[in-house]
């Protein structure tokens, strides 16, 4: 191969965005507000933080909602580049700059005395509603002082029930169920601090190192000039950066 190819070449590879045939192809399950289909088009915090990331690592960016392991297996298979707001997933490739998270808090009627979030064992002889389908941690499981009723089957119907008086408390993400609560004026809020608060981050395949890598370089700038920030906040009244340290 000619010098002057072999230098066009490299200098293509090292684009960003340019090594790729498209646009990366990003999968994500409905969970507002953070990524929904509004009008058949991507919406959410998330979608609008990954877009403004890749435009600034040089990339298009598509996306499409699917079921959770269909998100994984896509991933895997290449049939997808990414997945949105995953935890931990060591079979698949992420930064170090999360873009959500998850931040599991109860929740109370507005008029229970209860104010605070003092540990599992200040709410022994409580009821608390858990949605069915979904896995929690073991002490909430196991603790002797819970009472755990499964009736929900979704977020909206734990937070509608909550509000109907079903049980005392429920255990949920706090920005989705606070979000809930407002479209549908249900009379709970959350207690403080928070049971527990996980950082989220997009996960790409196995062969998207690169692509990865300049994502999450554009997250963290978006990060440190405020710009994740202002997306929440403007959308929350809240930035990121408070739900990650627990103080929303």
């Amino acid at each position: 191969m000619p010098f002057v190819l072999r230098t066009l070449v490299l200098a293509t590879l090292l684009l960003p965005g340019l090594a790729r045939a498209g646009a990366l192809r990003a999968c994500f399950v409905a969970w507002p507000p953070y990524e929904e289909t509004v009008d058949g088009k991507a919406a959410g915090l998330s979608v609008e933080i990954m877009t403004e990331a890749a435009r600034r690592a040089g990339y298009q960016i598509q996306f499409v909602e699917r079921p959770w392991q269909r998100c994984l297996s896509d991933v895997t298979e290449g049939t997808a580049d990414l997945f949105l707001d995953g935890s931990d997933y060591p079979d698949y490739l992420k930064g170090r700059n999360p873009t959500a998270a998850f931040v599991n808090a109860f929740f109370v009627r507005t008029d229970d005395p209860l104010q605070r979030y003092d540990g599992l064992d200040a709410l022994t002889g409580h009821s608390v509603g858990l949605v069915r389908t979904y896995k929690y941690p073991a002490e909430i499981q196991n603790h002797p002082g819970l009472q755990r009723n499964l009736a929900p089957e979704t977020d909206q119907q734990q937070a509608a029930m909550l509000a109907a008086g079903r049980f005392d408390l429920l255990l949920g993400d706090l920005v989705n169920i606070r979000a809930l609560a407002a479209v549908d004026r249900l009379p709970i809020r959350n207690l403080a601090p928070p049971f527990s608060v996980t950082p989220l981050y997009p996960h790409f395949g196995q062969s998207d190192a690169v692509p990865m890598r300049r994502i999450d370089e554009a997250v963290g700038a978006m990060a440190a000039d405020g710009a994740i920030d202002r997306i929440y906040r403007a959308r929350l009244g809240t930035g990121l950066s408070e739900l990650l340290a627990g103080k929303p």
